[in-house]
């Protein structure tokens, strides 16, 4: 029996009340809307049933078409479409009705696909509908749902496939977050089905738990590739988001920015879908939600996810890593295609079986020769090794290729510190070692290392010989030793093959962005790496700043498209500023061609290590400390062996004031590598710990001595000042380190003259601070005040150790010192905030 039009209205109110209630509530709501109307309320049910099943087989996407009697549909059942006898239907959406169907040729079951009459009736969309089946016919994937026939029936297109028992992954979720291993491997597997349908140019479009079955074996099918278009697709220039007539919309929580904005689509859209995907399999929740879609959409755009440790903190840093590079708003950012994203979860699922309880990682130091004398020795995978690159030997002085001993060594060991799997100690550490005959037990006593890589260069004409072994520490055993000639133009060739065959000898587990990380970033000619190379001997002495610099841009002059290059660039134009500009004007150039080479890094390589790690300064510099900060929490979530970015967070944290989260971030640092430098004594100082910071001060700037004069040993703080004036050659420096003799020594007319030269031309608001306050000790009150504000309003605002500083008490009074004190602690409130919400606390074990 058919249902009238006009019976359609008051169907669509009910359906439309009772859609969006819990099973508990929508019982008692259609006992009052239908009443004694058992007809409606037949209707209603059966309706509603359709909708919930929205998330079965083949349903694309999650709509229900209120429009076309159920009564026609139902008459389907128990007849033939084609050579498919009808057995029962499974579901139905927008695009129309699914049925349970057996092959009379075959005696197989199969699903049946029969579209709506009112898409059957657009011309347009049937020839795409019929155009992408066919192109998604040819895909024949193990996890993509095989399509066997087309044809029409009764002037509606019908699609055959094959039939999947099982549940959907909708359903798999229903009542709990999955583990991580299951998460991963249905991950893998829609990756791999994605893969391959972006090899051949098609997009899904459509990426969700509703389109994903999974099988009782843990076996996945990904359906309806191509279908998401007929269903979705905008108008020319139209929105992505639509409301038709008579149609109820699913949330479209798994949409990109991209296609949320109605934008042009391609497989990066699919990764987002993806790694939303992920994000709610582990989590429980999707990444974004809202009241109603324009909310969704809203957060979609501008919002950004409950970091992943904070909602699951089971899930390893490689999952969070996968899932943060996949909802990266910029689709430039992501990985470009399902590969990419199979081969990172491929990795991450054998580290995740080699973790299993009952097979521990063993140590490097463990390694044995393998039976076989003529193979190379292997380690058993390290969860973490720790490696040392040392400068390599010269056997012989040569003007030409000097520089390498240390440039070279530098360049492999900032390649293979990019890897996850590998802890390597920096070149400043590593060449405390280089002098001396090497002692391999107090070698790795003092860096806690697992492996050492000695080598030596020998310049023959032409050609450039590099012997390199690699040894197990502190035993020295041998774990490969290799011989490497190569013409003296192709250094390019030397590191790839040394950082290639340590990693290899390591037998490290290489995700997909760990073998980009290996093999990227080279270089476009040798010419352009050999400046590099030449820059890096001299970027870590303040003397050679500027020629490091030069050479530097020499390099991205000849390989634009080196960001390494402009990492280090962006660091020298930094030091020009702060300690080489003569004039304001000058120091303000140099610092905005120093954001502009860090950002032309970041443009090239936005997951590049060694620009994260030579930005933070920068930031702080610049006034931007909180977002320092945050970007550095975000990094270290996801790369959590990174001791640079805790030595970074040091930094960071205490401009913004927040001090426990500073030493914490210090701890971490020294528990991954215990020879890293940080700020950590300056955080000390600040925070009243004074004897603390006596022991980490090095003899820098006028913090050195400062904690003397807080303890009121002031003797001792002009000793301390002495002995640094002969170890800084810097300058600028030297002139910093002059204040506080002056002012212990009673010279207050030098030390203002000394002040007033120095502030305009410093940069960092944690130095102008220290200038306010040594004013305020003076007693010019007026510079105090107006430098203080300036120190806060150039992005430090260490609140609480402003309140206890007792030498800005006689300024406490300045209505502008306490209005600056009052904008301190509103910023200061607010990174505390912003840092707890992005996890920060929890990352560094103060939750």
């Amino acid at each position: 029996m058919s249902t009238r039009p006009e019976d359609w209205v008051r169907i669509r109110a009910v359906f439309d009340g009772a859609a969006g209630l819990a099973a508990a509530k929508r019982n008692a709501y259609l006992d009052r809307a239908c009443g004694s109307d058992a007809g409606l309320r037949r209707q209603v049910d059966a309706l509603l049933a359709s909708h919930d099943r929205a998330d079965t087989f083949l349903e694309t996407p999650a709509r229900v078409v209120i429009g076309e009697p159920l009564d026609a549909a139902d008459e389907i059942v128990g007849t033939r479409i084609g050579s498919y006898d009808v057995d029962s239907r499974i579901g139905a959406g927008g695009m129309g009705e699914v049925y349970l169907a057996r092959d009379s040729k075959l005696n197989r079951p199969v699903a049946v696909k029969l579209l709506s009459r009112r898409l059957s009736l657009d011309e347009d969309r049937l020839r795409r509908f019929r155009q992408e089946a066919h192109s998604v016919s040819a895909l024949n994937h193990p996890n993509i749902l095989v399509i066997h026939d087309f044809g029409d029936h009764d002037g509606r297109p019908f699609m055959v496939t094959e039939f999947v028992e099982g549940q959907t992954l909708r359903q798999r979720m229903q009542h709990s977050p999955l583990a991580i291993q299951e998460a991963v491997a249905i991950g893998l597997q829609v990756a791999h089905a994605l893969s391959a349908a972006h090899a051949r140019g098609i997009v899904h479009r459509d990426v969700k738990p509703e389109n994903v079955m999974v099988r009782p074996d843990g076996y996945v099918k990904v359906l309806d590739f191509g279908l998401a278009k007929l269903a979705d697709t905008p108008a020319e220039g139209g929105p992505a988001l639509r409301t038709s007539p008579g149609v109820v919309m699913g949330t479209p929580q798994y949409m990109s920015p991209e296609q949320a904005r109605g934008l042009e689509l391609d497989a990066r859209s699919d990764i987002w879908s993806l790694g939303a995907m992920l994000y709610e399999m582990v989590t429980g929740s999707p990444p974004f939600s809202g009241a109603t879609s324009a909310d969704l959409v809203a957060a979609i755009l501008n919002a950004e996810p409950v970091p992943l440790d904070l909602k699951a903190p089971q899930a390893p840093p490689g999952l969070e890593r996968i899932v943060a590079k996949a909802l990266r708003k910029n689709r430039t950012e992501r990985h470009s295609n399902g590969a990419e994203v199979s081969a990172e979860l491929a990795a991450l699922s054998k580290q995740l079986e080699s973790d299993r309880p009952g097979q521990p990682a063993q140590p490097v130091r463990d390694l044995r020769p393998d039976d076989d004398a003529g193979s190379t020795p292997r380690s058993r995978i390290a969860k973490r090794t720790r490696l040392v690159v040392l400068p390599f030997r010269l056997l012989r002085p040569d003007a030409e290729t000097d520089f390498l001993a240390f440039s070279l060594a530098d360049a492999i060991a900032t390649t293979l510190s990019n890897l996850d799997s590998l802890i390597v100690r920096s070149s400043l550490a590593a060449a405390r070692f280089a002098a001396a005959e090497l002692d391999l037990r107090a070698l790795a006593a003092a860096t806690e290392t697992d492996a050492v890589l000695v080598g030596t260069l020998l310049r023959m004409g032409p050609q450039l010989r590099v012997s390199a072994q690699l040894l197990a520490a502190p035993e020295g055993t041998i774990i490969w030793s290799d011989r490497i000639d190569v013409p003296v133009d192709d250094l390019i060739r030397i590191q790839d093959e040394l950082s290639e065959r340590i990693v290899d000898s390591l037998s490290l587990p290489l995700a997909g962005r760990d073998q980009q990380m290996l093999r990227g970033n080279a270089p476009a000619s040798a010419k352009a790496y050999e400046l590099y190379l030449r820059g890096n001997s001299h970027f870590y002495h303040s003397d050679d700043w500027t020629i490091a610099r030069d050479l530097y841009v020499e390099c991205v002059a000849e390989d634009p498209a080196y960001a390494p290059a402009w990492a280090r660039l962006g660091r020298c134009y930094r030091l020009t500023a702060k300690f080489r500009s003569a004039t304001v004007a000058v120091m303000t150039e140099n610092l905005r061609r120093a954001d502009g080479a860090f950002r032309n890094a970041f443009e090239i390589d936005p997951d590049l290590p060694i620009a994260h790690h030579l930005y933070t300064p920068l930031e702080t510099d610049l006034g931007r400390a909180e977002e320092a900060m945050l970007r550095l929490v975000r990094r270290a979530r996801q790369r959590r062996a990174d001791p640079e970015l805790y030595a970074g967070l040091v930094h960071a944290c205490r401009y913004c004031g927040l001090f426990d989260a500073s030493v914490a971030a210090h701890a971490h640092a020294r528990r991954i590598d215990p020879q890293i430098a940080t700020s950590v004594a300056q955080t000390h100082w600040i925070r009243g710990e004074f004897e603390q910071a006596i022991e980490g001060f090095g003899p820098h700037g006028f913090f050195f001595g400062l904690p003397y004069v807080s303890l009121g040993r002031n003797d001792e703080a002009l000793k301390a000042a002495e002995q640094a004036s002969g170890v800084v050659r810097d300058a600028t420096t030297r002139s910093y380190q002059r204040i506080l003799p002056l002012l212990l020594t009673g010279k207050t007319d030098a030390c203002r003259e000394l002040l007033d030269e120095l502030a305009p031309r410093n940069p960092d608001p944690e130095s102008i601070f220290h200038i306010a306050r040594t004013y305020a000790r003076l007693g010019a009150t007026a510079a105090a005040v107006t430098q203080f504000s300036r120190a806060v309003d150039a992005g430090y605002f260490c609140a609480p150790g402003f309140e206890r500083d007792s030498w800005l008490d006689h300024l406490r009074a300045d209505p502008v010192f306490t209005a600056a004190l009052a904008r301190a602690q509103v910023r200061h409130a607010q990174a505390v905030r912003k840092f707890r919400e992005a996890g920060g606390e929890r990352l560094l074990g103060l939750a």
